[in-house]
């Protein structure tokens, strides 16, 4: 079919097939939904009809009990106490026999017969003749009586010698606690759920009416009707083939169910099937739910043990708390499509054909010199952009196939503009001093530039569809706080300066945005900026070191002055007080007041003049340097922070003068730095011990720092000379201090070693040379 009027007449038969097709559907979708409907209506119908009949049924029996508790009350409030007959078992039991020398009346061998029992069985006495009426005129109880307060049991239809024993109680039974919990000290009609009969009758539930008298407990009357009764009801409703009927109260508890009726263990004991523990299908207890509480519905489930869809009806009865349903196989409601399939689908289908022949044929023709056009177009589309000439056909044809040589023109004069701008780009794109490279908006590389490719110096011959992040760092996840991922939020440039592998690099990102303004892919501008930033960051350190010097130096000048006029007037009161005529003792005083300023101006002085020594400006040569005031000096600029922290500072010195050879800016670096560092792993207080020893025969210095921190991990122990490693929080550490320590320390001649222990502190030992006379330089 690669013909023109193939392909029209083809197009032409799939679509009209398809229009009918979708009639046909409609059509039966159509009967199908009119189908359901009638379904739906005639079971609602079905199961309110019955609902209406078992609302009936039970509201009469109800009826009948509450008649039997008012004649049994008239009874005792109008009737005087007369004789009363019964005889007394061997067992000790209190019996009446009634018709064919069945039992009418019991009470058990454990109650004693009391003035108050004897009544009792005189009033219900009375009330044989209500029960046998009750029997007569209503077909649906098959046993009433009356329970006592006391244990005494009025029955009709009278019960067998051998259905009893001696120590029965009927208040222990199920319908009786079950009677008096519910109603709750109220003379109202409740229903018991399933339970099996005492009297062998199979699976009963019970009407029950308790009579009470000052709110105490007289008597419950009782009307049993058979779940066989209910079952024929709820059965008869000529759907066998399709499906069934149950019954439920408002527990879920089964009153009936053609799947789940078994016999309770012992006799009096209520029927325990609660049809909500029976089903896993969520469908059919989101049903069971609705039922449960009240409501009238239709609704839909899946069956999987029956491999069906299932219709449920259900509604509720009147005057008790139970609900009755009707499930139905909705599948066997459904209509034979293939029936309408034949009306509505075949017959068109065979017209349709027949008419596709002869619009085939008429089109055949006018087809061949559009399949020659076809042909030639295809030649250009495959890069052959040749002209398409001798084309007949019509007018029609000839216009598409002179259209087509301009275009094939047009087109090969625009590849070649494209190849030789792609090739600019190219070189521009490669040319950049920096990494760059684009990505889609799955991370994954679309092009990257010769330098980033050299840099990874890795074999990716097709490294398009490649992550960004596998490609550069050998991992499997997205960078973490990547200003791509910024980018992609926001839709705007971003910038993100990123520490990896001990390098500082800055990176600059720029969306690429679709014709809708989404973007598409985005461009990746990375420059290393690791020099720049330690030259940057250690400018910093020096310049506050600079502006500690100068500031120390402003105020030691400001304060020479006013020291020199307290020392002069120091030196004038103590020729005043020699001169004046007091008491010995009191001239001692005055003395000894003096003596304590000029201990306190010679103090200062010695602080200012140490202050002018740190704050002095160092030359690039290297120099004669005394270490131990400049550590001092270093110490003292720290008081604060040492006398706040409850810091010990040790000097173990062997001479006060211990002069080594190097560069004072360059030592003032490295002493601030550690000392700064040990001071800040000690804020909750500790000892730092500095102790410096000349190793006069290897010419060499050697100083001990020594703390009480925290200590250090393996791990920060080998990278503690890296730049940009810290792990103090940001806007504290800036990672190059001990980086700058290690290297001032080999600028100067000098090692360092250190050892720590995590909760033992971290001792620092450096070596200098020691100061020979022959080196040069001048004191400091």
């Amino acid at each position: 079919m690669k013909s023109f009027s193939s392909r029209i007449v083809f197009i032409f038969v799939i679509l009209v097939i398809f229009i009918v097709f979708i009639f046909s559907m409609f059509n039966i979708l159509d009967e199908q939904k009119i189908a359901t409907k009638i379904m739906e209506e005639n079971l609602k119908n079905l199961v309110y009809e019955k609902k209406s009949i078992l609302d009936l049924r039970m509201r009469q029996v109800e009826l009948e009990v509450e008649e039997l508790a008012y004649w049994l009350e008239s009874y005792e409030q109008m009737l005087p106490m007369g004789d009363i007959i019964y005889d007394i078992h061997k067992d000790g039991t209190y019996l009446e026999y009634g018709e064919e020398g069945n039992i009418s009346l019991f009470v058990n061998s454990k109650t004693k017969l009391t003035e108050e029992i004897e009544k009792q069985i005189f009033y219900t006495k009375k009330l044989e003749d209500n029960f046998k009426r009750t029997i007569n005129k209503n077909q649906d109880i098959v046993c009433v009586y009356t329970i006592s307060n006391d244990g005494l049991l009025r029955v009709y239809p009278n019960m067998y010698e051998t259905q009893l024993n001696s120590e029965y109680d009927f208040r222990k039974d199920y319908y009786f606690r079950y009677a008096i919990e519910e109603t709750k000290g109220e003379g109202r009609a409740v229903w018991t759920k399933p339970y099996y009969d005492v009297a062998d009758r199979g699976l009963v539930v019970t009407c029950a009416y308790p009579i009470y008298s000052k709110d105490k407990l007289q008597y419950v009357i009782f009307a049993d009707v058979t779940l066989e009764l209910l079952q024929k009801e709820i059965a008869d409703f000529n759907i066998a083939r399709f499906g069934y009927g149950f019954l439920i109260d408002d527990h879920g508890e089964i009153i009936y169910h053609p799947d789940y009726l078994e016999k309770p263990s012992k006799k009096g004991e209520e029927l325990k099937n609660n049809i909500l523990s029976l089903s896993n299908n969520e469908e059919f207890k989101f049903i069971i739910e609705d039922m449960i509480g009240g409501q009238t519905g239709q609704a839909y489930y899946f069956d999987e043990m029956t491999d069906s869809e299932k219709f449920v009806t259900y509604a509720p009865i009147e005057g008790t708390k139970w609900s009755v349903a009707l499930v139905v196989n909705s599948n066997d409601y459904s209509i034979d499509i293939r029936k309408y399939l034949g009306r509505y689908f075949i017959g068109p289908l065979v017209i349709i054909i027949i008419f596709s022949m002869f619009v085939y044929m008429a089109l055949k023709k006018v087809s061949n010199y559009l399949v020659e056009l076809s042909y030639r177009a295809e030649r250009v589309a495959c890069g052959e952009l040749m002209a398409v000439e001798n084309v007949g056909g019509g007018d029609e044809i000839v216009t598409i196939a002179n259209s087509l040589n301009t275009m094939s023109s047009n087109l090969k004069n625009h590849m070649e503009s494209l190849i030789k701008t792609n090739t600019k780009l190219e070189a521009v794109f490669n040319s950049i001093k920096g990494v760059l490279f684009v990505i889609d908006k799955n991370y994954k590389l679309v092009n990257v530039n010769k330098l980033g490719r050299d840099i990874i110096k890795k074999d990716y011959p097709s490294f398009p569809g490649i992550h960004c992040f596998e490609f550069f760092k050998g991992c499997l996840r997205i960078c973490e706080k990547c200003p791509v991922t910024k980018t992609m939020e926001t839709g705007k440039e971003s910038f993100k300066e990123m520490i990896w592998d001990n390098e500082i690099y800055h990176v600059r990102t720029y969306p690429i945005l679709d014709e809708e303004g989404n973007i598409d892919e985005i461009v990746v501008y990375s420059t290393k900026e690791t020099e720049r930033a330690i030259i940057e960051r250690e400018f910093h350190q020096r310049e506050k070191l600079a502006s500690i010097g100068q500031v120390s130096a402003a105020i030691t000048h400001e304060l020479r002055n006013p020291i020199a006029i307290i020392n002069g007037s120091s030196y004038l009161l103590k020729d005043m007080v020699d001169s004046i005529d007091i008491k010995t003792h009191e001239k001692e005083e005055f003395h000894e007041i003096l003596k304590e300023i000029d201990n306190s101006i010679k103090n200062s002085l010695t602080i200012i003049n140490e202050l002018l020594d740190f704050s002095r400006k160092s030359t690039t040569m290297e120099e004669k340097v005394d270490i131990i005031p400049l550590i001092r000096q270093i110490l003292m600029i720290h008081k604060k922070n040492i006398v706040e922290n409850n810091i010990v500072i040790l000097e173990k010195f062997n001479k006060e003068e211990i002069w080594v050879f190097g560069n004072l800016d360059s030592l003032r670096l490295i002493f601030i730095n550690l000392i700064d560092n040990a001071l800040y792993e000690m804020k909750n207080g500790g000892t730092l011990i500095i102790k410096i020893d000349p190793l006069y025969d290897e010419g060499k210095v050697k100083l001990i720092l020594k703390d009480t921190g925290k200590g250090m991990e393996e791990e920060v122990l080998s990278n503690i000379f890296k730049p940009f490693y810290t792990t103090k929080p940001r806007g504290i550490g800036n990672g190059i201090g001990m980086w700058l320590v290690y290297r001032e320390i080999k600028n100067n001649k000098g090692t360092i070693n250190i050892q720590s222990q995590l909760g033992k502190g971290t001792k620092v030992e450096i070596n200098f040379n020691l100061y020979e006379e022959d080196e040069g330089g001048k004191d400091v």
